[in-house]
């Protein structure tokens, strides 16, 4: 009976017997001794590497800078999300990231039209490029609205203008799920109206910050629901697998998206 209560019971949780072990270790050990064989490491340099990602003290954190929480701009304010590692990906993969600032809100109309005054900026997307956009203005009332029909490289193009970049797709995952592995942004609550624009509840979009309770554990809104958002990195579920293990990110080549 004892046999067979090891084979089917699920082991304790590392943090329950030591509340210090890092979160990257814990996740190691419960997938070493999953029972699911697809689970575990499939392999001992994985399994190495994955130890000494979890044991290693992250570098540039010897004397970490203290960095304020929130950075106002004349046009919005920027969110701290501080280093650590955060479980990436269906699988849970432990990732290591730097602190970095991401903006409270996106990109609004009025913002984006603010830019293209300032640089008359042209499109490679042609017609579809913010065609509800009227000499270089959006139309009256959705100045507050996300901005769309817009390409990777005109989203990018924005961001340096403004003097940011576009975050790499593990520095946005970790903005809308935290270190706690939340299914969506403000938890595992399913969506509703408060917490998102989704499933066209609404006939377009909504102004930012219409959805408060929807804020990520960092108070980073609209993550979910409303728009689709632009990454700097391509697209790559092998990568996000088995990429690095500390700041990743899968950089386009020549500049392609």
């Amino acid at each position: 009976a004892t046999m067979m209560a090891h084979l089917r019971a699920e082991p304790p949780l590392p943090t329950s017997l030591r509340e210090d072990v890092p979160e990257a270790l814990e996740a190691l050990v419960l997938d070493a001794l999953a029972k699911k064989p697809e689970r575990r490491p499939a392999s001992c340099a994985e399994l190495r590497e994955r130890l000494l990602a979890a044991i290693a003290e992250p570098p540039g954190d010897e004397h970490p800078e203290i960095l304020p929480r929130t950075v106002r701009e004349p046009d919005g304010e920027l969110l701290l999300i501080p280093a650590g590692t955060f479980s990436m990906g269906p699988e849970r993969r432990p990732v290591y990231l730097r602190p970095f600032y991401v903006d409270r809100f996106p990109v609004t109309n009025a913002q984006f039209a603010t830019f293209l005054r300032s640089t008359g900026y042209r499109s490679e997307v042609g017609a579809e490029f913010v065609s509800h956009f009227r000499d270089g203005a959006p139309p009256r009332g959705l100045e507050a609205h996300p901005v769309t029909q817009v390409s990777w490289f005109d989203a990018r193009a924005y961001a340096v203008w403004a003097g940011k970049r576009l975050p790499t797709e593990a520095e946005w995952e970790k903005s809308a799920r935290g270190e706690d592995g939340r299914r969506y942004p403000w938890g595992k609550s399913e969506p509703d109206a408060s917490r998102a624009n989704y499933g066209r509840q609404r006939a377009a979009t909504v102004a930012v910050g219409s959805c408060p309770a929807g804020a990520s554990p960092y108070g980073v809104e609209d993550l979910a629901g409303n728009v689709w958002e632009w990454c700097e990195d391509v697209d790559s579920p092998e990568f996000f697998l088995r990429g690095p293990s500390h700041d990743p990110c899968n950089r386009p080549k020549s500049g392609r998206a």
